[in-house]
């Protein structure tokens, strides 16, 4: 081990002379991109510390690539080979390092430290490479390549206890570094402790892209995105960790942890954290972002997938304008937990939190092995909205369960079909009923409404026919409901509520068949929709034969909130005309709210 380390120092001193630069070039890229040692004054559109203006004025110059209106020098970056021990001749050949198979750590760390100072690329070649102490991405602007996820693969040692890969410098704000096309393993049975395949770690640490890895089998986090406890101001300017993306990556098997944590420490905040199209499955917690100690801010989750997890799929707390969209959440839960730990998706303490599309639901989990809850919304969470997700799966206690309402809404949208509709009518339901001067329950002879909507009811003014007409059926919605109809002698009364069926009319004995008046039943203009709405403004969109006539409509009084219906007598047509095709946006609240 030693000669082997004295071997890579050597080689590494020769490939460092090789990218010696002149003094005048040094003392120009030698930076701090921390901000706090610079005059800096009018800068324009820097939007991630909310900085105004126009002009940059520093006491170091910032060097960029191409960089010719200032006269300075491009940076010097360098791209460096390793091949593993198993990968082919001619790999090993064009290789910088080659790995023997035995702490080949070695390699993989002298390669880093061989970039110069402002970074560049390491080049893992196809093949296993065998780990046994952490290797450190501690140099900014420097990415590390694999093969692809299944041709470079990194492997732990059994009982080396050890992170595998730590990215962050305790001392230095590190940026725009990477990682892709690769893979890291563990035989999480034979390690002891928590041991995380990916954690990032140090003082500062932005512009992180992980693409295209696969981390399967370690004790601790498939990722772990942890901050140290420091001084905090309480404003999100001082952010620790922001601007991570981790897109189209597997993270599965970490079996005491979570596929990805992110947990800041005390009064530490990390923001503007992008995971997209990630499978976290079959770990012990899916993914947990957990501000328990410091918030979180914009945080979004996008088209990923949270599956047979044991305990939680997706869970965030103290997690501030963010957003969570078409999440596949399923078959989480498999301890069988019976409190809020074995939820698919928990908001706890939350703020401002999108949550849109997708699903949340057992699939082929059965009994106690079932999400708890399908969705939670926990603690003091506020202003939470979460639309057309499907929470219809069956689960341990209910779908959907929320402990706070205040500003908090939950809808679906919806679109309600109401084909080849018939016009008004005040004798479709019933043609004639003759009083009898006692109750009538009529239960026969009569004829449903074409689609959900509002009856009316008609009497003759012979006797001074008086009371309430009572209409017993079941609604759009499916659930039963009685209407009492207070009958106009010698006209119409329209009822408010829309009915899909009609099971029972109820005629009072005050219509007096001595006076020989009759009631006829109808239906009227309002149409009833399938779902619960809370505001007018939920409807937002009204065809009638495919052509737009939401102008038509004043949805403030128009749209019963309370019975769930849209007056169509407000069309420029006068209502309902025969054979109308008529179609209904609308945002509803989730049916789990009732």
């Amino acid at each position: 081990m030693f000669k082997k380390i004295i071997k890579i120092l050597i080689a590494g001193a020769l490939i460092i002379g090789l990218f010696e630069l002149t003094a005048w070039a040094k003392e120009r890229i030698t930076r701090d991109l921390d901000l706090t040692n610079h005059d800096i004054t009018n800068v324009g559109n820097i939007d991630s510390d909310n900085i105004t203006g126009t002009t940059i004025n520093a006491t170091t110059s910032y060097i960029f690539p191409d960089d010719t209106t200032t006269n300075t020098a491009p940076v010097r970056t360098a791209t460096l080979v390793v091949a593993a021990s198993d990968s082919s001749a001619k790999s090993k050949a064009q290789a910088d390092y080659v790995c023997d198979g035995t702490d080949d750590q070695v390699e993989i760390q002298a390669a880093i430290d061989a970039l110069p100072d402002n970074g560049g690329r390491i080049i893992l070649l196809e093949g296993i490479y065998h780990i046994s102490e952490t290797i450190n991405l501690n140099k900014t602007h420097t990415q590390i390549y694999g093969m692809g996820s299944y041709a470079t693969r990194i492997e732990l040692d059994d009982h080396s206890d050890c992170d595998m890969l730590l990215i962050g410098n305790s001392g230095e704000h590190l940026m725009f570094c990477g990682l892709s096309d690769l893979s890291f393993h563990s035989s999480s049975g034979n390690q002891a402790g928590t041991v995380h395949a990916i954690k990032i770690s140090g003082w500062k640490v932005s512009d992180l892209h992980i693409n295209r890895v696969i981390v399967n089998g370690v004790r601790g986090a498939g990722l772990s995105i942890r901050t140290s406890n420091d001084t905090y101001d309480g404003t999100i300017e001082y952010m620790s960790y922001w601007n991570f993306w981790i897109t189209n990556c597997l993270f599965e098997y970490a079996l005491l942890s979570a596929g990805i944590e992110i947990v800041p420490g005390a009064n530490k905040v990390i923001g503007r954290i992008y995971i997209n199209n990630c499978y976290i499955i079959r770990n012990k917690k899916g993914l947990v972002i957990d501000g328990e100690n410091s918030p979180l801010y914009f945080i979004d989750v996008a088209g990923s997938i949270f599956a047979t997890n044991k305990q939680l799929g997706l869970y965030m707390r103290n997690v501030h304008h963010s957003s969570i969209a078409h999440p596949h959440i399923w078959d989480n839960n498999l301890e069988g937990r019976t409190d809020w730990i074995g939820d698919g998706l928990c908001l706890n303490d939350c703020e401002n939190i999108d949550v849109i599309g997708g699903f949340s639901k057992a699939i082929n989990n059965v009994g106690d092995y079932r999400h708890y809850h399908n969705a939670h919304i926990k603690g003091s969470s506020d202003y939470i909205r979460i639309q057309d997700m499907d929470l219809s799966g069956d689960v341990q206690i209910s779908a959907f369960n929320i402990e706070t309402v205040a500003h908090n809404r939950f809808a679906d949208q919806h679109s309600d079909h109401f084909q080849d509709c018939l016009a008004a009518s005040t004798n479709y339901i019933h043609a004639g009923i003759t009083g009898t001067g006692a109750e009538q329950e009529i239960t026969t002879n009569i004829t449903n409404p074409d689609v959900p909507r509002n009856i009316s009811v008609t009497v003759t003014n012979n006797g001074s026919p008086s009371g309430n007409v009572t209409i017993t059926g079941v609604d759009a919605k499916g659930n039963s409901i009685t209407e009492d109809i207070t009958l106009v002698p010698g006209g119409t009364a329209y009822g408010d509520k829309a009915f899909a069926t009609i099971s029972k009319i109820t005629v009072p004995a005050t219509v007096n068949g001595g006076g020989a008046d009759t009631v006829t039943v109808g239906i009227g203009d309002k149409l009833g929709l399938s779902n619960i709405i809370y505001e007018t403004s939920d409807v937002y969109k009204i065809k009638v034969n495919n052509t737009d006539k939401t102008s038509e409509f004043d949805m403030a009084t128009d749209v019963d909130t309370t019975n769930g219906t849209v007056d169509m007598s407000s069309l420029v047509a006068g209502g309902i005309t025969a054979d109308d095709d008529i179609t209904i946006w609308f945002r509803s609240n989730l049916n789990m709210i009732n």
